[in-house]
């Protein structure tokens, strides 16, 4: 960058250096309206409001479906304060989707609740994806896929969707919708603070294994978009671009007309 000033035959200028850096992201992909993404590269801080959930237990990170990921020892839990962005069952519908890579069966994957109360969760079945869209206290609303789709030990994509005026919700295991069921008139209870890997169910539930990439919406993404998310494996969902930097600041000069390069 070079600004200029003339006074008569001399030239008064500062000269810096400003970086410009746009990231090509070839392969990854940006579903528009994520209230909360957490990619867990090294920490805990959601993407979308830079707050961090809080961790009970030891917080270690290992190797992701993108990047890193956080790894859950069957005895650790994240909380994510309930907020207008984490009430996904407030609007018109919504989408829970993210990685996993679990080691045990039959463990939660998130849940609402407030430490007594329980609302919406979502589960690792025997094989299974499993969902409870309490709409009440008690209001039990149940769906599950067939066994034999979600393995132990590996990194598999998983969703939850749901559209409020059909009432229609459907899960998809690697971009495959694996289970739909409708649910008319329902509002799933999403009040509670979001809790990622363990439920109060039963005095107790804990994620075994490890979760990457997981994001909330507060809207129903489209099978072809969530099919998007999976396709775009490795490399992960899109970050914003860099803004430019100076990185070296200007520097006044003196000089001759007609000299300057």
């Amino acid at each position: 960058m070079l600004s200029i000033s003339f006074v008569r035959n001399v030239v008064i200028g500062w000269v810096g250096l400003v970086s410009v850096v746009c990231t090509a992201h070839a392969t990854c992909v940006s579903p528009p309206d994520a209230s909360g993404w957490w990619p867990f590269d090294g920490n805990l801080q959601d993407r979308v409001t830079t707050v961090s959930a809080s961790m009970t237990g030891i917080e270690t990170y290992s190797t992701g479906k993108v990047l890193q990921a956080v790894h859950f020892d069957g005895a650790s839990k994240l909380r994510v304060a309930g907020t207008a962005n984490t009430d996904i069952g407030a609007g018109s519908g919504f989408t829970i989707e993210g990685w996993i890579n679990p080691a045990a069966m039959d463990r939660p994957i998130v849940e609402w609740n407030d430490g007594t109360l329980i609302g919406m969760h979502l589960w690792v079945g025997q094989g299974s994806l499993y969902a409870n869209l309490r709409s009440g206290i008690d209001d039990d609303v149940l769906m599950e896929s067939a066994g034999g789709l979600v393995q132990l030990n590996t990194w598999q994509h998983v969703a939850l969707s749901f559209v409020k005026a059909t009432g229609v919700a459907t899960m998809y295991v690697n971009g495959s919708q694996v289970a739909q069921q409708t649910f008319p008139g329902l509002s799933p209870r999403t009040t509670y603070d979001l809790v990622i890997g363990h439920s109060i169910v039963h005095d107790g539930y804990f994620f075994d294994g490890s979760m990457d990439e997981m994001t909330i919406y507060p809207r129903c993404l489209s099978a072809s978009e969530l099919q998007g998310v999976y396709d775009a494996g490795a490399a992960g969902k899109c970050p914003a671009d860099t803004a430019p930097q100076i990185i070296q600041q200007p520097q006044p000069i003196t000089t001759s007309v007609g000299t300057i390069q």
